[in-house]
């Protein structure tokens, strides 16, 4: 009986000693100083989208473009079309003070220039023009995973069809002509009411990878997943996290690539933000670190946009938050920071292709379709899908401000302090100025800006009104004069 009692202690006792071993090398695993080391580590867990190594499919460059010819055709169009400019954004390594240790922490990437193109009606106008005339402002993004090269091949076709240099392929039906005419018209038509900024590979590093033959690279040249990179829940994990993918960096902005776009945001002041990926087909809704899409009013608006977007381009797609779709949160994206921190009303992340029938190993064919046909239907259609993006918000806020509901009934996630001082008072905001909010302790809207102008104008207002008084009462004196030597 002895001898059962002590046999039964140790079995305990070792199931207790393995126990805590197993939720050590769990929460060990899971800490963002380990994912940032274990893209090389051995035996990691495979990809939900492949990255097995294997036979791979290649791309054909008779229909895809380097990423070189890309840039270097964006920057030829924009001399001769009346819709494009081209800026480049050159973000130096930083030092980022870290309010969490109190220590200096220091990106050592290399400074790079950031080419970004801006579609507008406004191009001839002067600074003073465009600001009186301000428009509405939406920011896309393509290529931040170097596999995914068919996201930075809509960023070309939109800029070609925008500034009428597309040249379809032959056997292009007339039905399809028509549609790109079409296509064109809508969007030059949306530019008067809004701007499109567009980054068209923004993370280069990453597509050059895969370009030179790793089809399935996700990372940058720093072995980061520049879309976990973000200053929103960064670094945090859960059990689908995919350590050898999701690689989130050192610390918040240590990459170049989430350097460069945050600067980007705070120049344009986005109302609209749109990130385009492929592995999927579906359109992603805020929060991608939440178990559930974002509710209440917030939620409806951005479901509202999406449904728009996918009964016209995409009725097969999937509408949802990244766990609810795919059955995985991510943490410190893009997309979360821009709606969370940013304040950015309207933000998306749209999966474009994604073949299921692929083997995981076969990246290129997973992500990208490998055919002139399929190629031709996803670009065609992603392309002219911002237009409706636009459309879209711009209809739901007026018929928000025709039935009288709050507009823009803000109450964000205050992550690490939200900033809302950039973009107080969007245009957005001014087209459709015509409700209150409901609570007076949520974010008031009023522009900086704009308040300045304000005073200015009164200011000159008012001098001019003294120049008049003073005139008058220099010709009523001038008159009496006279009248007294006559």
């Amino acid at each position: 009986m002895v001898v059962c009692v002590e046999r039964q202690g140790s079995v305990w006792v070792l199931w207790v000693f393995f126990s805590v071993l197993f939720w050590l090398e769990l929460c060990v695993e899971g800490s963002p100083a380990v994912l940032s080391a274990a893209a090389d580590v051995a035996g990691a867990k495979g990809s939900r989208k492949g990255v097995e190594r294997g036979p791979l499919s290649e791309p054909s460059w008779e229909i895809y473009h380097r990423t070189g010819w890309i840039l270097d055709r964006m920057v030829k169009l924009a001399k001769t079309c009346d819709v494009l400019e081209v800026e480049r954004i050159k973000v130096p390594s930083e030092r980022e003070n870290s309010e969490r240790d109190g220590s200096g922490r220091v990106a050592t990437d290399t400074s790079e220039d950031l080419i970004y193109v801006r579609l507008t009606s406004a191009k001839k106008d002067n600074s003073f023009l465009r600001y009186w005339n301000r428009k509405s402002s939406m920011l896309v993004v393509f290529g931040e995973h170097g596999r995914e090269l068919i996201s930075s091949e809509i960023a070309l076709r939109l800029v070609e069809i925008a500034c009428g240099e597309y040249k379809p392929s032959a056997g292009l039906s007339a039905k399809e002509q028509q549609n790109v005419n079409r296509m064109r018209v809508r969007t030059v038509e949306e530019l008067s009411r809004t701007e499109i900024t567009l980054v068209p590979v923004a993370s280069r590093s990453s597509r050059l990878l895969a370009e030179n033959g790793n089809w399935c690279e996700r990372l940058n040249e720093r072995k980061v997943d520049v879309n976990r990179n973000w200053d929103y829940h960064f670094g945090e994990f859960d059990g689908n996290t995919i350590v050898k993918e999701e690689i989130p960096g050192p610390f918040p902005f240590s990459e170049k690539e989430t350097r460069s776009l945050r600067e980007i945001s705070r120049r344009t002041q986005p109302s609209i933000y749109v990130s385009f990926h492929s592995g999927d087909q579906a359109i992603v809704l805020p929060w991608d670190h939440e178990p559930t899409p974002r509710g209440g009013a917030e939620g409806e608006r951005l479901r509202y946009v999406a449904d728009q977007v996918v009964t016209t381009h995409c009725p097969r797609c999937l509408v949802g938050n990244s766990k609810k779709l795919f059955g995985y949160s991510a943490f410190g994206t893009a997309v979360d920071y821009m709606h969370g921190t940013q304040g950015v009303p309207f933000a998306f992340t749209v999966e474009v292709y994604g073949d299921m029938k692929a083997p995981e190993s076969d990246c290129f064919r997973v992500f990208n379709p490998t055919d002139r046909k399929s190629y031709e239907s996803v670009v065609n259609t992603w392309a002219g899908s911002l237009a409706t993006f636009s459309a879209s918000v711009h209809e739901r806020l007026q018929l928000e401000r025709l039935s009288g509901k709050t507009y823009l009934n803000t109450s964000f996630d205050d992550n690490e302090g939200a900033n809302f001082f950039w973009r107080a008072k969007s245009p957005l905001e001014r087209d459709f100025d015509g409700s209150k909010a409901e609570n007076s302790a949520e974010i008031t809207y009023s522009s900086t800006s704009s308040n300045v102008a304000f005073i200015c104008a009164g200011v000159v207002a008012f001098c001019l009104m003294l120049t008049f008084v003073r005139q008058k009462i220099f010709v009523d004196s001038y008159v009496r004069k006279i009248s007294k030597m006559k």
